[in-house]
């Protein structure tokens, strides 16, 4: 299903696939990063940031690997 939300053409279908993929498998970013543009990267950790509402784990992830993700940036 992700993959034919990309194919449809929306940006913003693949900061909504990494988020699900954050969410249930919380992989090492190195892993869901691989290939994605470091400014997606980067739009992608400053909504999670900047967001009212947002999963605990997902913004636990993020603060969890900032470091890793900034060098990713």
């Amino acid at each position: 299903m992700a993959y034919e939300l990309i194919e449809a053409g929306d940006p913003r279908n693949l900061q909504k696939r990494l988020l699900t993929q954050i969410l249930v498998q919380e992989p090492e970013p190195q892993v869901i990063f691989e290939g994605v543009d470091g400014n997606e990267i980067e739009s992608l950790s400053q909504k999670i940031e900047k967001a009212t509402f947002m999963y605990p784990s997902i913004k636990n992830w993020l603060s969890g690997n900032k470091d890793k993700i900034q060098g990713m940036i």
